[in-house]
């Protein structure tokens, strides 16, 4: 009844937490309790590379007789513990897959580290889904000898931590498609940068800082057309994605940078200096030629922006888009490589 019980506590905390460590942590010292035994650990095994695999701990008893001793500890309270080494004791259970009891002292420590307490006894448990063995416990030092029975009686937990283990993994990829999709939906394929929907969807962000004021700005690469004319489609995508790097580089990190379309970028800075940055950007990237397959290109921008005050409703985006896209229009009428700003009255801009 007492392991049905802590086995009922594991999955429960797994299923509201989506916490496989705290879910062995939780059942740990009761297992240890249960079997009788002075200190242990649970692992599962982790694929690190193409071939390589580990064993990751999810819980391990404080068992501190060295300073490197104290460092593993500390790795593990971190959640940053592995076991690269499966060329011991430990790493025989999940190598072979099954059951291991050593009650001889000199067989039961074998490949444990320098100095550690003597394992007088150990037995490891093979963790599996269906016949694949995916981690283990280890209980070490009962005071009378491990038995096939004690390995019999630990099954259910062994099932329970399996079908965890497997939820969990199951749970990993899941997330990890998610972030696949949700990044491939946000970013432009060709420069890497997010696009027009990531960029409104962050964009509100921007509203909601400390500093007084900041730039919304729309960049156009200048002539673009004639560009794809002269030098191709693969020149072409060559100079966006050189823009692109271009503006990511000159940027701080904070900034906000995307491919809106075509030819077109947008801007968001935090910095109130936003008229002699764009500027500066404007000249840096008609400065030097860009380098392509097809010989180098000549490239300028018109910049047209729009400054914000963060204390203007973020539902208003669409206006200070708009007002900036009138700004880069007036800029390419005016002959293109300039910018240009929109100035709106103040009850316009920041109600």
């Amino acid at each position: 009844m007492q392991l049905l019980n802590f086995m009922n506590r594991a999955q429960s905390v797994f299923l509201h937490e989506k916490n496989i460590r705290h879910s062995c942590e939780l059942i740990f010292d009761e297992i240890l309790s249960l079997a009788e035994s002075q200190f242990g650990l649970i692992g599962q095994i982790m694929v690190q590379g193409e071939d390589s695999k580990a064993l990751f701990i999810h819980a391990l008893s404080n068992i501190s007789w060295s300073e490197e001793a104290n460092e593993l500890y500390r790795a593990y309270q971190r959640g940053e513990l592995f076991f690269n080494d499966l060329n011991n004791l430990f790493g025989h259970v999940v190598t072979s897959g099954n059951v291991l009891i050593a009650n001889r002292p000199h067989y039961a420590s074998r490949g444990t580290p320098s100095g550690h307490p003597p394992l007088l006894r150990f037995l490891g448990l093979p963790i599996k889904i269906g016949n694949e063995t995916v981690g283990m416990i280890g209980l070490a030092n009962k005071a009378e000898d491990y038995t096939e029975e004690d390995a019999l009686f630990l099954q259910p937990l062994l099932d329970t931590l399996g079908a965890l283990f497997y939820a969990f993994e199951v749970e990993k990829s899941r997330y990890s498609a998610e972030q696949k999709l949700r990044y491939l939906a946000e970013t432009d394929v060709l420069t890497g940068l997010p696009n027009r929907r990531a960029f409104i969807e962050r964009v509100s962000g921007f509203y909601s800082q400390k500093a007084s004021y900041f730039t919304i700005a729309i960049i156009d690469i200048d002539y673009f057309k004639l560009v794809n004319d002269q030098y191709g489609h693969q020149a072409g995508d060559e100079v966006l994605k050189e823009v692109a790097f271009r503006l990511s580089a000159f940027l701080n990190s904070g900034d906000l940078v995307a491919r809106m379309g075509g030819e077109e970028f947008g801007v968001c800075l935090y910095d109130t200096e936003g008229a002699s940055i764009l500027e500066v950007l404007r000249e840096s990237i008609a400065a030097e030629p860009i380098a392509t397959s097809e010989g180098e290109v000549n490239v300028t921008v018109s910049i047209g922006a729009c400054q914000v005050s963060s204390q203007r409703s973020a539902d208003r985006w669409e206006d200070d888009l708009r007002y900036a896209d009138l700004a880069l229009y007036r800029a390419k009428k005016e002959g293109r490589n300039r910018v240009r700003w929109h100035m709106p009255s103040m009850a316009t801009n920041f109600t």
